[in-house]
Protein backbone atom coordinates (compact mmCIF):
# COMPACT_ATOMS: atom_id res chain seq x y z
CA UNK A 1 0.00 0.00 0.00
CA UNK A 2 1.44 3.54 -0.61
CA UNK A 3 2.34 5.73 2.11
CA UNK A 4 -0.49 8.20 1.15
CA UNK A 5 -3.19 5.82 0.60
CA UNK A 6 -2.23 3.81 3.85
CA UNK A 7 -1.98 8.17 5.52
CA UNK A 8 -5.95 8.49 4.00
CA UNK A 9 -6.92 5.38 5.57
CA UNK A 10 -5.09 6.15 9.00
CA UNK A 11 -6.84 9.15 8.82
CA UNK A 12 -10.69 7.49 8.64
CA UNK A 13 -9.02 5.32 11.28
CA UNK A 14 -8.50 7.86 13.69
CA UNK A 15 -11.78 10.01 12.77
CA UNK A 16 -13.53 6.65 13.92
CA UNK A 17 -12.19 7.02 17.07
CA UNK A 18 -13.55 10.79 17.46
CA UNK A 19 -9.89 12.00 16.72
CA UNK A 20 -8.40 14.07 14.13
CA UNK A 21 -5.67 13.95 11.82
CA UNK A 22 -2.82 15.76 12.83
CA UNK A 23 -1.24 16.18 9.54
CA UNK A 24 1.89 13.77 10.23
CA UNK A 25 0.38 10.23 9.10
CA UNK A 26 2.87 9.98 6.39
CA UNK A 27 5.97 10.24 8.00
CA UNK A 28 4.08 8.17 11.02
CA UNK A 29 3.74 5.06 9.10
CA UNK A 30 7.66 5.43 7.49
CA UNK A 31 8.57 5.08 11.12
CA UNK A 32 6.29 2.25 12.29
CA UNK A 33 6.87 0.65 9.38
CA UNK A 34 10.70 0.89 9.34
CA UNK A 35 11.05 0.03 13.09
CA UNK A 36 9.30 -3.30 13.32
CA UNK A 37 11.47 -4.64 10.02
CA UNK A 38 14.42 -4.19 12.14
CA UNK A 39 16.59 -7.73 12.67
CA UNK A 40 16.11 -7.96 16.12
CA UNK A 41 18.38 -10.28 18.89
CA UNK A 42 17.09 -13.84 19.56
CA UNK A 43 13.81 -12.50 17.54
CA UNK A 44 12.99 -16.26 15.75
CA UNK A 45 14.16 -17.68 19.18
CA UNK A 46 12.18 -15.80 21.79
CA UNK A 47 8.89 -14.43 22.15
CA UNK A 48 9.77 -11.94 24.60
CA UNK A 49 12.44 -10.36 21.93
CA UNK A 50 9.25 -10.35 19.49
CA UNK A 51 6.98 -8.57 22.06
CA UNK A 52 9.49 -6.24 22.80
CA UNK A 53 10.38 -5.85 19.28
CA UNK A 54 6.70 -5.37 18.18
CA UNK A 55 6.01 -2.78 21.25
CA UNK A 56 9.19 -0.51 20.21
CA UNK A 57 7.82 -0.94 16.54
CA UNK A 58 4.39 0.49 17.39
CA UNK A 59 5.73 2.74 20.24
CA UNK A 60 5.22 6.30 17.83
CA UNK A 61 1.61 5.17 17.78
CA UNK A 62 1.11 6.34 21.45
CA UNK A 63 1.83 9.81 21.22
CA UNK A 64 0.05 10.23 17.74
CA UNK A 65 -3.05 8.88 20.01
CA UNK A 66 -2.25 11.74 22.15
CA UNK A 67 -2.13 13.99 19.60
CA UNK A 68 -5.02 13.24 17.54
CA UNK A 69 -7.81 12.08 20.19
CA UNK A 70 -9.46 13.90 22.42
CA UNK A 71 -8.77 13.18 26.05
CA UNK A 72 -11.95 12.32 27.23
CA UNK A 73 -12.47 9.50 24.71
CA UNK A 74 -8.31 8.40 25.63
CA UNK A 75 -9.49 8.40 29.24
CA UNK A 76 -12.36 5.65 28.54
CA UNK A 77 -9.49 3.06 26.92
CA UNK A 78 -8.93 0.14 28.75
CA UNK A 79 -5.30 -1.37 28.10
CA UNK A 80 -6.90 -4.26 26.78
CA UNK A 81 -8.84 -1.37 23.98
CA UNK A 82 -5.92 0.61 24.12
CA UNK A 83 -3.92 -2.13 22.31
CA UNK A 84 -6.69 -3.47 20.39
CA UNK A 85 -6.78 0.50 19.05
CA UNK A 86 -3.01 0.35 18.19
CA UNK A 87 -3.35 -2.96 16.90
CA UNK A 88 -6.01 -1.81 14.56
CA UNK A 89 -3.48 0.84 13.05
CA UNK A 90 -1.01 -1.02 12.79
CA UNK A 91 -2.55 -3.44 10.55
CA UNK A 92 -3.52 0.36 8.45
CA UNK A 93 -0.06 1.13 7.76
CA UNK A 94 1.30 -2.78 7.54
CA UNK A 95 -1.11 -3.65 4.70
CA UNK A 96 1.48 -5.01 2.01
CA UNK A 97 4.43 -4.86 4.45
CA UNK A 98 4.41 -8.34 5.32
CA UNK A 99 4.46 -7.30 8.67
CA UNK A 100 1.63 -8.92 10.40
CA UNK A 101 3.19 -12.26 8.92
CA UNK A 102 6.64 -11.24 10.72
CA UNK A 103 4.61 -11.04 14.47
CA UNK A 104 2.10 -13.43 14.10
CA UNK A 105 3.25 -15.16 16.97
CA UNK A 106 2.30 -11.96 18.94
CA UNK A 107 -0.98 -11.69 17.77
CA UNK A 108 -1.97 -15.63 17.90
CA UNK A 109 -0.95 -16.05 21.78
CA UNK A 110 -2.75 -14.91 24.25
CA UNK A 111 0.02 -14.70 26.66
CA UNK A 112 2.42 -12.74 24.50
CA UNK A 113 -0.67 -9.91 23.80
CA UNK A 114 -1.57 -9.36 27.22
CA UNK A 115 2.59 -8.69 27.77
CA UNK A 116 2.06 -6.32 25.09
CA UNK A 117 -0.96 -4.69 26.83
CA UNK A 118 1.05 -4.06 29.73
CA UNK A 119 4.41 -2.41 27.69
CA UNK A 120 2.38 0.21 25.84
CA UNK A 121 0.29 0.30 28.70
CA UNK A 122 3.37 1.37 30.87
CA UNK A 123 4.34 3.80 27.81
CA UNK A 124 1.22 5.34 27.16
CA UNK A 125 1.58 6.89 30.93
CA UNK A 126 5.25 8.20 29.79
CA UNK A 127 7.30 5.49 31.13
CA UNK A 128 10.14 5.22 28.33
CA UNK A 129 10.35 1.88 26.90
CA UNK A 130 13.53 0.08 26.69
CA UNK A 131 14.95 -0.45 22.85
CA UNK A 132 15.19 -3.76 22.38
CA UNK A 133 18.65 -5.27 20.98
CA UNK A 134 19.59 -5.45 17.52
CA UNK A 135 21.24 -8.69 15.92
CA UNK A 136 25.04 -9.01 15.46
CA UNK A 137 25.44 -6.22 17.94
CA UNK A 138 24.09 -3.41 15.45
CA UNK A 139 22.84 -0.03 17.18
CA UNK A 140 19.49 0.84 17.80
CA UNK A 141 18.20 3.81 16.02
CA UNK A 142 16.65 6.55 19.09
CA UNK A 143 12.90 5.86 19.89
CA UNK A 144 12.27 8.93 18.44
CA UNK A 145 11.04 8.37 15.04
CA UNK A 146 12.93 10.78 12.72
CA UNK A 147 10.58 13.02 11.34
CA UNK A 148 11.33 13.78 7.43
CA UNK A 149 10.51 17.90 7.50
CA UNK A 150 8.29 19.24 4.98
CA UNK A 151 10.61 21.08 2.32
CA UNK A 152 12.81 17.89 2.06
CA UNK A 153 10.27 15.93 -0.21
CA UNK A 154 10.23 15.76 -3.84
CA UNK A 155 7.87 17.97 -4.86
CA UNK A 156 9.16 20.93 -3.00
CA UNK A 157 12.67 20.37 -4.07
CA UNK A 158 11.92 21.09 -7.68
CA UNK A 159 9.95 23.86 -7.02
CA UNK A 160 11.95 25.78 -5.09
CA UNK A 161 14.95 25.06 -7.78
CA UNK A 162 12.76 26.00 -10.57
CA UNK A 163 11.67 29.49 -8.50
CA UNK A 164 15.57 30.39 -7.71
CA UNK A 165 16.20 29.64 -11.83
CA UNK A 166 13.41 32.16 -12.45
CA UNK A 167 14.93 34.54 -10.10
CA UNK A 168 18.68 33.74 -12.02
CA UNK A 169 17.31 34.43 -15.01
CA UNK A 170 15.55 37.86 -14.60
CA UNK A 171 18.87 38.82 -12.58
CA UNK A 172 20.34 38.93 -15.91
CA UNK A 173 19.29 42.46 -16.73
CA UNK A 174 20.67 44.12 -14.16
CA UNK A 175 24.31 42.96 -15.64
CA UNK A 176 26.11 45.35 -17.89
CA UNK A 177 28.47 42.98 -19.86
CA UNK A 178 27.09 40.40 -22.61
CA UNK A 179 29.12 37.37 -21.09
CA UNK A 180 27.75 37.51 -17.68
CA UNK A 181 24.36 37.54 -19.06
CA UNK A 182 25.60 34.46 -21.28
CA UNK A 183 26.82 33.09 -17.87
CA UNK A 184 23.21 33.88 -15.43
CA UNK A 185 21.28 32.58 -19.04
CA UNK A 186 23.09 29.00 -18.26
CA UNK A 187 23.17 28.92 -15.04
CA UNK A 188 19.31 29.08 -15.14
CA UNK A 189 18.78 27.06 -17.50
CA UNK A 190 20.73 24.19 -15.70
CA UNK A 191 18.80 24.74 -12.85
CA UNK A 192 15.59 24.30 -14.24
CA UNK A 193 16.67 21.33 -15.80
CA UNK A 194 17.84 19.87 -12.58
CA UNK A 195 14.23 20.61 -11.13
CA UNK A 196 12.93 18.63 -13.90
CA UNK A 197 15.09 15.71 -13.78
CA UNK A 198 14.37 15.65 -9.82
CA UNK A 199 11.07 15.77 -10.25
CA UNK A 200 10.89 13.09 -11.96
CA UNK A 201 13.88 10.86 -10.93
CA UNK A 202 14.78 12.10 -7.62
CA UNK A 203 14.36 10.19 -3.90
CA UNK A 204 10.94 10.98 -2.56
CA UNK A 205 13.14 13.10 0.40
CA UNK A 206 16.50 14.35 0.76
CA UNK A 207 18.85 12.43 2.21
CA UNK A 208 19.12 13.03 6.03
CA UNK A 209 22.85 14.71 5.68
CA UNK A 210 21.10 17.85 3.94
CA UNK A 211 18.74 18.44 6.80
CA UNK A 212 19.47 16.78 10.42
CA UNK A 213 21.15 19.81 11.78
CA UNK A 214 19.19 22.56 10.43
CA UNK A 215 16.16 20.69 11.57
CA UNK A 216 17.81 20.56 15.25
CA UNK A 217 15.18 22.27 17.07
CA UNK A 218 12.07 19.78 14.98
CA UNK A 219 14.22 16.67 16.08
CA UNK A 220 13.95 17.71 19.83
CA UNK A 221 10.48 17.29 20.03
CA UNK A 222 10.58 13.57 18.72
CA UNK A 223 10.83 12.11 21.61
CA UNK A 224 7.56 13.36 22.65
CA UNK A 225 5.70 11.86 19.55
CA UNK A 226 7.47 8.32 20.38
CA UNK A 227 6.61 8.17 23.71
CA UNK A 228 3.81 10.34 24.81
CA UNK A 229 3.61 13.46 26.68
CA UNK A 230 4.89 12.75 30.25
CA UNK A 231 3.15 14.18 32.76
CA UNK A 232 0.22 14.89 30.61
CA UNK A 233 -0.76 11.70 29.57
CA UNK A 234 -3.81 10.56 30.55
CA UNK A 235 -4.74 7.17 33.08
CA UNK A 236 -5.31 4.22 31.39
CA UNK A 237 -7.72 1.88 33.54
CA UNK A 238 -5.88 -1.04 34.56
Amino acid sequence: MAPTVAARNLKVWVVSLDGKATGNEDQLIAACRKRPNLKFARFDESDAAAISAFAYGVAPLLGYLQDAVPVSRLQSFSKQVLAEHVFGAFKVLSSRAKLLKKYATVFDSDAAWQEVECLLQAAFGGTEMAPPPLADGAQLPALAPQLVPWWTHRWIVPEGTAGYSALSFQARHFLSEGKNKVFVFYGALGLLLVSVVYLGHGPSELPEQFWRRRDREHSEEEGLFARGRAGTSPTIPG
